[in-house]
């Protein structure tokens, strides 16, 4: 049968004559019907040729490590290696390419990627190198194939030893300065395209990802240090996970935590004066009686407490306030086995600025961005375009295009908070 898509109600652009919108920067076969196309399918930025044979599409179930939350249901496959790809590239930047050969056996098939003559990428796609996803299941992901493009122009994507499947392409910009993401303008626009309130540092799971990482990892003046094994490398791991505590004596909830992976890792602060420390840990094992955690400043031990689940009262656990005398670095380390942390807070004595470690305040699971306390979300396109608002503390994200967002939280109390997600 023949089919001819026309997506998004865009004519086919060529040589990058006019602008493209960011919504069609993004390729994804389930938005496209299955069957078999023996002419040209247009979407977006891309063009798949038909150059003698047909293109197939099909439902098949894949991930790949580029993010191995989302699961990908359908791909389009050339059925021949003389198809080939024609994307215009709208300016320089990178495209990803969620492609399988679909053979475990065929080691040979290239995907080649041209621009004006010049050859920008010639590699193998490998079916057999996988990694694990983010939750150890099976099957495994696949890794992407990244292009870096130098130019705004048409790029020629081929497969000359062997036909491939593609289940997603994304282009991303090569980077732009980000406007100031305010709806009003502002007098004095921060030059910092992802600012943080200076009186919260905020340390948040959807900003490194929901992901274990073995490499230390800062937020404002919190760093997680990552420390090398004798057998291996335990990374920290950020997850969801409610639990409520008692601070100042009333009941706070918490939904994400942060896992050390380990007893040797640990968590750096730098101390910008003297002030006071609010920790809200837990062992994470309900039978575990000895785990410990000690807050140092230099030989100085200024805490040194039992961690057990027990100490909860009506499933309300304890937290700590540690007082720190001085500037300088301290840390909180867990030395007989692993502790979770919920929520770390550093308040500046004389200023009473705080410095906040808070793991569930602006995130995003499941592409719905949430916020606690926040009057308005505010969700800007990567060309700084106000593209969705929501007067309430959740936004779905999941009708929009795939891509990078910035959203952006106005609490009741003024202050806002800024965070980049990709859809």
């Amino acid at each position: 049968m023949k089919k001819t898509l026309l997506f998004a109600a865009f004519a086919l652009f060529t040589l990058c004559a006019q602008a493209q919108e960011p919504s069609e920067w993004t390729f994804n076969a389930e938005n496209i019907e299955t069957g078999t196309y023996s002419e040209d399918v247009v979407n977006g930025i891309y063009t798949f040729v038909c150059n003698g044979k047909t293109w197939e599409v099909d439902d098949n179930k894949v991930r790949f490590s580029n993010d191995t939350t989302i699961q990908y249901t359908r791909r389009i496959k050339a059925k021949s290696k003389n198809n080939s790809i024609r994307i215009e590239a709208p300016s320089a930047g990178t495209i990803i390419f969620g492609a399988r050969t679909g053979s475990n056996s065929d080691t040979s098939r290239t995907l080649v990627a041209t621009q004006n003559g010049t050859e920008l990428y010639n590699a193998v796609v490998q079916e057999a190198d996988t990694v694990d996803h983010v939750y150890g299941e099976t099957p495994r992901a696949y890794y992407t194939t990244n292009v870096a493009v130098p130019a705004a122009g048409t790029v020629e994507v081929t497969m000359p030893t062997g036909n491939l499947n593609y289940y997603y392409i994304q282009f991303t910009a090569e980077a732009v300065e980000d406007p100031d993401p305010d709806p009003t303008p502002d007098p004095d626009p921060d030059p910092d395209p992802d600012p943080q309130p200076t009186s919260e540092l905020i340390l948040d799971p959807a900003v490194i990802g929901a992901n274990t990482f073995d490499a230390d990892y800062t937020s404002g003046i919190f760093t997680l240090v990552v420390v090398p094994g004798t057998d291996e490398t335990k990374p920290w791991v950020v997850d969801t996970n409610n639990a409520k505590f008692d601070v100042a004596g009333t009941t706070e909830p918490f939904t994400h935590r942060l896992k050390p992976g380990g007893a040797n890792n640990y968590i750096s602060v730098a101390v910008p004066q003297a002030g006071t420390l609010l920790i809200c840990p837990r062992s994470g094992n309900k039978d575990a009686t000895d785990r410990n955690m000690v807050v140092a400043q230099g030989e100085e031990v200024l805490l040194d407490v039992i961690v057990a689940d027990e100490q909860a009262v009506d499933k309300v656990y304890p937290s700590y306030s540690v007082n720190i005398a001085q500037a300088g670095e301290v840390t909180i380390t867990n030395p007989v086995n692993a502790i979770n942390y919920y929520y770390i807070e550093f308040k500046a004595g004389d200023s009473g600025v705080k410095h906040v470690c808070n793991l569930g305040k602006l995130f995003m699971s499941n592409n719905v961005v949430a916020a606690n306390g926040a009057e308005t979300l505010y969700v800007y396109n990567v060309l700084g375009r106000l593209v969705g608002t929501a007067n309430a503390d959740e936004m779905d994200l999941n009708k929009m295009a795939r891509g990078i967002y910035i959203v952006k939280a106005v609490y009741t109390d003024g202050s806002s908070q800024t965070l980049k997600v990709r859809r």
